[in-house]
C-alpha cells in the first residue's frame, strides 16, 4: 500500500478469527466495501502459540442437527473437517484461517500496523505505517496475545505470560502455579502435568 490515503466502507483491524469471521459475515450479507488489515500475518497469534498448545474446545465436523463446528469462524466451514482433528494446534488453526480467507476471497492486507485512530465528522481515520485509511466503520479485532496485560495485579511482572512461552518443555523447575482458568491457563496446566510437573491452577 502506498502512502496515499485509502478509503473503505468498513475497516477491520486484525486478521484472526474475530476479524476474518466478521469479514466473512459481512460479505455474506452483501457488504463488499471493506478491508481487513493486520500488522503481522493471518492467524499470527496462533502461529506464535507455545509448540504444544492446542484448542481445548473440541471441533466436531459431524455435529447433529446441522450445528456449526464449535471452532469455526464461518458456518460453512469446519476446522475439524479441514484439519482432520478435534483439537487443532495453533499453527494448524492458522492454516484453517488462511483457507477461509482464501475461500471467501476476503480483502486482507498484512504488514499494516495501526498507530493511531481518530474521528473526523462521520469518518474514522486510521493512521498506519503505510499511510492513512479513511473508513465509515471500524471493527477492532486485534486481540490481546501480542499485548498481554502483564501488570494486571501487583507482582504480575514476576510471572511468565503464556504468550512468552515457545515450548513448555524448556521451562526449568518441577513446581508451577498457573493463574487463569480459561482455555490457555488450562492448556498450560495440562502440558506441564504431562511433563511430570506439579501444577496448581488458580
Amino acid at each position: 500500500m502506498s502512502k496515499e490515503i485509502l478509503h473503505t466502507g468498513v475497516l477491520i483491524v486484525g486478521a484472526g478469527p474475530a476479524g476474518l469471521g466478521v469479514a466473512a459475515a459481512l460479505k455474506r450479507a452483501g457488504v463488499v466495501d471493506m478491508l481487513v488489515i493486520d500488522a503481522r500475518e493471518i492467524g499470527a497469534a496462533f502461529r506464535n502459540w507455545p509448540r504444544q498448545m492446542s484448542l481445548l474446545t473440541p471441533s466436531f465436523y459431524s455435529n447433529s442437527f446441522g450445528l456449526t463446528d464449535l471452532n469455526a469462524i464461518d458456518p460453512e466451514t469446519s476446522p475439524a473437517d479441514f484439519l482432520r482433528t478435534q483439537h487443532p494446534e495453533g499453527r494448524h488453526y492458522a492454516d484453517y484461517l488462511q483457507a477461509v480467507a482464501t475461500h471467501h476471497q476476503l480483502p486482507v492486507r498484512t504488514g499494516i500496523k495501526v498507530t493511531a485512530l481518530r474521528k473526523e465528522d462521520d469518518d474514522f481515520i486510521a493512521v498506519t505505517n503505510q499511510g492513512e485509511i479513511v473508513s465509515r466503520y471500524v471493527v477492532w479485532a486485534a486481540g490481546q496475545f501480542f499485548f498481554p496485560r502483564e501488570d494486571a495485579f501487583p507482582g504480575a511482572h514476576l510471572a511468565l505470560h503464556s504468550s512468552k512461552v515457545e515450548d513448555w518443555s524448556t521451562l526449568e523447575g518441577d513446581s508451577f502455579t498457573v493463574i487463569g482458568g480459561y482455555e490457555s491457563g488450562v492448556d498450560a496446566a495440562l502440558n506441564l502435568v504431562s511433563l511430570g510437573k506439579s501444577v496448581r491452577l488458580l
